[in-house]
């Protein structure tokens, strides 16, 4: 049975808006839960010489500087646990409610221990809301905490410092130096690129582990080319030679493919790695042959590709071809060399 190729794009448009969604999905919610080498909190007691134990056992500033109270301080619990005012206040309303009226008295209580029962969110909340409040000097506070949900509460502050004081950003972290997650880095860099997207990419490209620079810097990308497309897009075409942006042109791609396959199809042409330049112009293709079969097909014939990759894309046009490989994605038993 012949489908249609409007059926058949259908298909092929809900694939790829569906692996959009699941990747930015997945990278949201990873990066609140990401901090993985800032601080397991399982091994809080325990002696480790790993870079992240070492993080939590002292390369933080010792000074106190007005840092909350540690875990297990008996003052401190006392003081917390005599205030009828406070435990009525956390009693009638949600904890998270409380944060947001008494962030320091919130956080109090959960360095000493009052709040046996608080998860991972409300960790990051209470340092969210007392950076949001007190910007780096809090954000330093928290960084002195060496108790249980450490990872957490840095996580927090890290994304709200961010969020609210970009400006103070680069320089807290490169004081700090902490170690960071893939995810955490990108969500970062994301949340950097609102206000200054080339400060966020300058940070990202700053970052001392290849693989982490080449994914943060490609979430500060998207976050430019989401607020000011134009601009991140000029930006990029004069820069993309000098850079590793096989993932910022993705994502131009990307945003542009169903409105101008043509352009998309140029971006295309400007990836490094043959198989994602691949993968790019046969999805940029589809939607040019949607718009106008004859174009697409101009386009394969004057394009200047290896005879093996102009049969791939003619037969991918063919709208059983496409049926037929499911969602056009090269695999690695049929590997194509594109050039000539």
């Amino acid at each position: 049975m012949r489908v249609s190729e409007p059926a058949v794009l259908k298909k092929v448009n809900n694939r790829i808006y569906l692996n959009w969604f699941l990747s930015v999905y997945s990278a949201g919610i990873t990066a609140v839960l990401a901090w993985v080498v800032m601080g397991n909190d399982s091994m809080d007691d325990q002696t480790s010489h790993s870079p992240a134990a070492a993080l939590n056992e002292g390369s933080l500033a010792s000074a106190s500087n007005g840092a909350p109270s540690a875990s297990g301080n008996p003052e401190a619990k006392s003081s917390v646990a005599s205030s009828p005012e406070l435990r009525g206040k956390s009693g009638r309303r949600s904890f998270l409610d409380f944060c947001d009226d008494d962030p320091k008295s919130a956080w109090d209580q959960l360095t000493s221990g009052l709040r046996p029962d608080a998860d991972d969110s409300d960790w990051q909340h209470a340092a969210g809301v007392l950076v949001s409040r007190g910007g780096v000097d809090a954000c330093r506070d928290i960084f002195e905490y060496e108790g249980p949900k450490r990872g957490m509460a840095k996580t927090g502050a890290l994304m709200t410092l961010a969020r609210k004081f970009p400006e103070s950003f680069s320089s807290f972290f490169k004081e700090k130096a902490p170690p960071i997650s893939t995810d955490l880095a990108g969500a970062i860099a994301y949340q950097l690129s609102a206000k200054n997207p080339q400060a966020a990419l300058k940070w990202a490209m700053g970052l001392p582990d290849q693989d982490l620079s080449h994914d943060a810097s490609s979430w500060a990308f998207r976050g430019w080319l989401s607020n000011s497309p134009m601009e991140a897009s000029s930006w990029l075409r004069d820069n993309h030679q000098s850079l590793d942006a096989d993932g910022m042109i993705s994502s131009v791609i990307f945003s542009t493919r169903e409105s101008d396959p043509a352009a998309a199809l140029a971006w295309a042409e400007r990836i490094t790695n043959n198989q994602d330049q691949i993968r790019e112009i046969e999805r940029a293709l589809i939607f040019l042959a949607e718009k106008n079969r004859e174009e697409a097909m101009g386009w394969i014939e004057q394009a200047n590709y290896s005879n093996q990759a102009k049969a791939r894309f003619r037969n991918l046009i063919d709208e059983e071809a496409m049926v037929q490989i499911g969602g056009f994605s090269a695999n690695k038993s049929d590997v194509v060399v594109l050039k000539k």
